[in-house]
C-alpha cells in the first residue's frame, strides 16, 4: 500500500482479517514453501542472511493488502502471491517465516528499527519510501476512486480537483502525499480504518465523505459487490490505465545488497506464479 488497505472480504466471498499495530506473530499454518533454484550468498556476504540462517527464522512484517497478500481468519494463514514468494524464499534459506502484524503507519519504521527483515505487503515504491528503504518489486498497480452512484459531481478524474469534495484515505498511506499533488483543490482527510472494516465504503454511502481510493486491480470486484457505488474511471479503463501508477513490492533495509538481490532472484523466479496469483485474487470468487 500498499497505498490502500482493501481486504478481499470487501470484494470476494472470502472473509479475511487485517493484522494491525504490533500484532501477534505466527509461524504456524503457513504455505508449504517450494525451494527455489537460486544462488544464496556464502557466509559473510550478507549479514541478514547469516543471522536469519543462524536463528532459523526470517521476520516478516505484514498487512492484509488484497490482491497481493491476505489472511485466513480461522487458521491465521497468510496467503496470496506475496506470501508465496516469502514462503519460498524462506524455504530456500532453510528457515521459517515469522509473520508479524503491522500497519501502514509503522511498517517502514518497523523495518528501519530492525523489527522485521522484510516488509511483505503491497507497498508502493514511492520516492519517499525509496529514500529510506530498498525495494524488490513484483507488480504494478494504481488508483481508482469509489464514489456514490448518485453523486453527479464526479464522473472523470478531472472532476476530483474540486474543493467541495471530501476524500478519505487510510492514515499512513502514500496516497496522502500523492493525491494532493495531482488534485490540490480537493479536501483530503487521512484516518484509521473503522473498527472491523477494511475500507471506507460505508462512509461514502452514508455521505460522511465523497470519495475514497481503491486498488486498480480490484476495480471490477468493487463495482460488482458495491452496487451503490461507481468506479471513476470505469473499471475497465482503470485496470488498463490506473491513476497514479506505481511499482509494488517488498521493502528491505538498505545496506545489505546480498539480501536484497537474493530476494529479487526469488521474486523473479516466481514472477509468472505471482502474476497468476494477482489475477486470481483480483477476480470475484
Amino acid at each position: 500500500m500498499k497505498r490502500f488497505v482493501l481486504s478481499i472480504a470487501a470484494v470476494l466471498s472470502i472473509t479475511v482479517l487485517a493484522a494491525c499495530g504490533d500484532g501477534p506473530s505466527s509461524t504456524a499454518n503457513q504455505p508449504a514453501p517450494a525451494r527455489l533454484t537460486i544462488s544464496v550468498p556464502a557466509p559473510g556476504q550478507s549479514t541478514t542472511i547469516d543471522r536469519v540462517k543462524k536463528e532459523g527464522v526470517i521476520r516478516v512484517g505484514v498487512i492484509v493488502s488484497a490482491p497481493f497478500i491476505l489472511q485466513d481468519p480461522v487458521s491465521s494463514t497468510w496467503y496470496g502471491p506475496a506470501a508465496d514468494v516469502v514462503a519460498s524464499f524462506a524455504g530456500t534459506l532453510g528457515v521459517k517465516a515469522n509473520w508479524i502484524g503491522s500497519d501502514f503507519d509503522t511498517i517502514v519504521a518497523g523495518l528501519q528499527a530492525d523489527k522485521f527483515d522484510i516488509a511483505a505487503t503491497g507497498l508502493y515504491a514511492t520516492p519517499a519510501r525509496k529514500a529510506v528503504v530498498d525495494f524488490v518489486n513484483y507488480a504494478k498497480s494504481g488508483a481508482c476512486y469509489a464514489v456514490r452512484k448518485d453523486d453527479t459531481r464526479v464522473n472523470s478524474l478531472a472532476d476530483l480537483n474540486n474543493p467541495d469534495l471530501h476524500v478519505v484515505v487510510v492514515s499512513g498511506s502514500s496516497f496522502i502525499t500523492q493525491f494532493p499533488t495531482e488534485y490540490p483543490r480537493a479536501q483530503v482527510t487521512p484516518k484509521p480504518l473503522p473498527p472491523g472494516a477494511a475500507n471506507f465504503y460505508n462512509e461514502i454511502k452514508t455521505k460522511r465523505f465523497d470519495v475514497t481510493p481503491i486498488e486498480s486491480t480490484l476495480a471490477k470486484q468493487v463495482a460488482q459487490q458495491q452496487p451503490d457505488l461507481k468506479i471513476v474511471p470505469d473499471a475497465e479503463t482503470c485496470l488498463l490505465h490506473p491513476d497514479l501508477p506505481q511499482d509494488v513490492g517488498f521493502a528491505v533495509r538498505k545496506g545489505d545488497t546480498g539480501f536484497r538481490s537474493t530476494l529479487q532472484d526469488a521474486a523473479t523466479a516466481l514472477q509468472s506464479q505471482t502474476d497468476a496469483g494477482i489475477s486470481k485474487y483480483s477476480s470475484a470468487q
